[in-house]
């Protein structure tokens, strides 16, 4: 699919459509496997001797990107080192953010090289080239690929207002639970990319997604200043980076719009924190 002007284009921090503005520089003309859905792994298959047929399992499958579109130098000499750097940022051993930005809002996708890149010199200033790409994720995801694109901390829940004394009854009792909730936003019902810090000082810190009850626990203290970093996407906990998924306790889930995160603790420390972050995806 052609690209359209005003459309940008980065590979791992490259821009690629330099040329739309200063006349030379990169320019991505054609741009394939990023507006439509990946494939699907599922299949129908037969149902023996009975009519119609059973569908097997369906995943999404990762996704494959083409970029095609030329380099202009100002020199040969420019063009030459032009075309350096675009090699230099092909990710070959581990994914790098491809980021597509639409309206205003930059979309990314992790990704590496797949197959040998096509390059084409046309003059000694002007080179076509035909880069091959694949993800693991079936999904893009809002920002540049420099982590979470939203974030919200919050500490632990209490109470304010309440009855005091001298009061006299009957009498009401109006007090407010504050804080220890994180709702997230996503302009679509699509799952979010998502992660959860817990923030010491802290006595076996959880959270809890409010719609289900599933929740994750940390078996432990948490000192001054240590971070203990659940990773939703891929079940894994990092303990100031090192892996600490035995210590924690519970059932890993998703999230999408709408959903509401609470905060709680096996005792109550006003320093203890939870930062909950995350990224709104698409198709």
């Amino acid at each position: 699919m052609q690209v359209a002007d005003g459309v940008g284009v980065s590979l791992a921090g490259l821009d690629l459509q330099s040329r739309q503005r200063l006349g030379y520089g990169y320019k991505v003309t054609d741009l394939t496997g990023w507006w439509e859905p990946t494939a699907s792994s599922g299949a129908l298959e037969r149902r023996g001797q009975a009519s119609g047929g059973v569908l097997s399992e369906a995943n999404a499958e990762g996704r494959r990107l083409v970029a095609k579109g030329t380099l202009l130098g100002r020199t040969a000499d420019e063009a030459a080192d032009l075309l350096e750097d675009l090699v230099d940022h092909i990710p070959l051993q581990f994914p790098q953010p491809f980021v597509v930005t639409e309206r205003g809002v930059p979309k990314f996708v992790p990704l590496r090289q797949e197959d040998r890149p096509v390059i084409k010199w046309v003059t000694d200033t002007l080179v076509t080239f035909d880069l091959q790409f694949h993800s693991r994720e079936y999904l893009k995801r809002e920002g540049a690929g420099l982590g979470y694109s939203r974030s919200d901390t919050v500490g632990l829940p209490y109470t304010s207002g309440g009855r005091r004394r001298p009061y006299q009854l009957p009498s009401a009792i109006q007090a407010t639970v504050l804080s220890g909730a994180v709702a997230i936003t996503s302009p679509n019902r699509h799952p979010v990319g998502a992660e959860v810090t817990f923030i010491g000082p802290g006595s076996s810190p959880i959270v809890r997604k409010a719609a289900t009850g599933e929740s994750l626990r940390f078996d432990g203290p948490l000192l001054p200043g240590q971070r203990l970093v659940l990773d939703l996407d891929h079940h894994t906990a990092r303990l100031d980076g090192v892996p600490r998924d035995g210590a924690v306790e519970g059932e890993w889930f998703n999230l999408t719009a709408g959903d509401v995160l609470l905060f709680d603790a096996a005792a109550y420390d006003p320093d203890t924190r939870m930062t909950a972050s995350w990224s709104p995806s698409w198709k």
